[in-house]
């Protein structure tokens, strides 16, 4: 609650009058600050990490499995032109890499360093449980976008990647022509898509 003097608040724990910038912002209260201090806000959340290590490990665990998912995604260009690529590591990551790498103009994709930054948002086409199949989904996907769409394609650097010696069938049933398109408009399972 405020007081009569608009820059000062009182906090709900500790019952100190304080100046606002003493308190995290908050999105949904009135006032649009926290109702605990930053110093007994800070001391809350020790007390709860130290009565509650499971759920903490918990939470660490769950974020790492799901922040590692193989998974191969599309970057989008204000153009219309697509790009088609796969990581082992966090997509969210790997896209943030891609828009650093355009906002200094460093890629090494040359056709990337013509765009800036906001021209370009990320979509998960599909994860993957297993590592060693990601390269041939990726293969498989970007001759597939590269049939449909040729001229909006960026993929010039990793289409010279020499074709697998052999692509698993799971793999061309998943992708092979319409079943693969009809699957990522439907959001099917096994062909999941989030935006960024």
């Amino acid at each position: 609650m405020l007081s009569q003097n608009e820059n000062l608040k009182r906090c709900s724990k500790c019952d100190c009058l304080q100046t606002r910038s003493c308190f995290s912002k908050s999105k949904t209260s009135k006032d649009k600050l926290q109702g605990y201090c930053k110093t007994c806000a800070k001391a809350y959340r020790s007390n709860w990490a130290n009565d509650n290590p499971d759920i903490l490990r918990g939470y660490a665990l769950r974020y790492r499995a799901e922040s590692r998912k193989p998974c191969v995604y599309q970057l989008m260009f204000s153009d219309g032109s697509a790009y088609i690529g796969s990581t082992v590591q966090n997509f969210q990551g790997r896209l943030a890499v891609h828009k650093s790498k355009i906002k200094s103009k460093t890629h090494t994709n040359a056709k990337f360093n013509t765009y800036e930054e906001e021209d370009v948002t990320g979509m998960v086409l599909a994860y993957f449980d297993d590592e060693t199949t990601l390269r041939q989904h990726e293969y498989v996907m970007i001759k597939h976008y590269t049939s449909l769409y040729k001229d909006k394609c960026l993929n010039s650097y990793n289409l010279n990647v020499a074709e697998p010696k052999e692509i698993d069938a799971s793999i061309l049933a998943v992708i092979s022509g319409s079943n693969y398109e009809n699957k990522r408009q439907e959001g099917a399972d096994d062909v999941e898509m989030e935006t960024y």
